[in-house]
């Protein structure tokens, strides 16, 4: 879970990578007050402008449209986050933003679920909780199905290869050096690796 500011990415950044260690997967990334939207402006405006076009219209249709965008466009307060990127560094496929709305809150303060208390109001951020809840269940199954077939990695120190093998037996190697370049870590930097890099532990 993050926020759009920088130092909420950083911070994303260290959690994944120490979860990663000890071989705890992440499968979601959910970044809080993503965005702003004035729903309660966007409609007043457009009750606005229908309770004028009942005799004529106030404005013609294409600027009629182009105000109700303009009064209901995300406002990104805090930037535009950082979901995209964190997506192509660990390749996390699921990815939601949750605007900054104030029944959210009042369902924290209050210890009772939003999804209870605000989702019949708030219909597309209880769509967001439902795709997030259905695909984390998903990832999990999925993940329970490929653990039984994880292959074991190990590092050749005669042919300086890691190794991996199926349990098929099929073998697949690299060299550790071309693994290290390959890790997409913002740590990693790759003008500081040498060839003679090797790895300290396999977990």
């Amino acid at each position: 879970v993050t926020t759009p500011q920088r130092l909420s990415f950083a911070d994303v950044v260290k959690g994944v990578e120490m979860f990663d260690k000890v071989g705890i997967p992440c499968v979601a990334v959910v970044e809080n007050m993503a965005f702003w939207q004035n729903n309660e402006l966007s409609k007043r405006v457009e009750a606005l402008l229908d309770e004028g076009a009942s005799s004529s219209p106030l404005l013609p249709e294409a600027t009629r449209k182009s105000l109700l965008d303009l009064v209901s466009a995300p406002q990104y307060i805090f930037g535009k986050g950082h979901r995209k990127r964190l997506a192509e560094m660990w390749g996390i496929e699921n990815t939601y933003a949750l605007p900054l709305e104030p029944a959210l809150s009042e369902a924290g303060d209050s210890g009772c679920p939003f999804y209870l208390t605000g989702a019949s109001s708030n219909p597309s951020i209880a769509s967001q909780y439902d795709r997030l809840a259905s695909d984390v269940v998903t990832e999990i199954h999925n993940l329970e199905k490929t653990k039984a077939a994880r292959p074991e990695v190990i590092f050749d120190a005669t042919r300086n290869m890691v190794v991996s093998i199926t349990k098929g037996g099929e073998e697949q190697i690299i060299s550790p050096v071309e693994l290290r370049r390959r890790c997409r870590s913002p740590t990693n930097i790759k003008e500081l690796i040498t060839d003679d890099v090797k790895p300290i532990d396999i977990f």
